[in-house]
């Protein structure tokens, strides 16, 4: 099964093999449940090696091609916070209000109400 190879392949430090493996999965199963946890571990592999751009693109890719999926609020999460890291307030604020108003019944989105009161108190005023 292509999800325990993942994981042998991350255990063994084999990063590279394991963003291909998952990369594979999404493109060949992209109706299969666990097509948006593929695109979620490759980007959580970037995000390990310090690609934080490729990250985001690829949590972005979550949303964008797994629109029903369940990882898509904690990829936008995950987005909003990789900004805020980055220190790019106004992008995080945009994320984060867009989590809250259009995923407002998960719980990325009912976090994300007091960000963005936070945020706007910092970034903006």
């Amino acid at each position: 099964e292509a999800w325990e190879l993942g994981a042998k392949l991350i255990k063994a430090d084999k990063r590279r093999e394991a963003k291909a493996l998952y990369d594979w999965f999404e493109a060949q199963f992209t109706k299969d449940p666990r097509a948006d946890d593929s695109l979620m571990r490759v980007a959580a592999l970037y995000e390990g090696d310090g690609d934080i751009g490729k990250a985001i693109k690829l949590y972005q890719s979550v949303h964008d091609r797994h629109p029903e999926g369940d990882q898509v609020a904690r990829a936008l999460w995950r987005i909003a916070e990789l900004f805020e890291l980055q220190e790019d307030c106004e992008r995080a604020h945009g994320v984060y209000v867009y989590l809250a108003n259009s995923y407002k019944d998960t719980p990325q989105g009912t976090k994300a109400v007091p960000v963005v009161a936070r945020l706007k108190a910092e970034c903006f005023d």
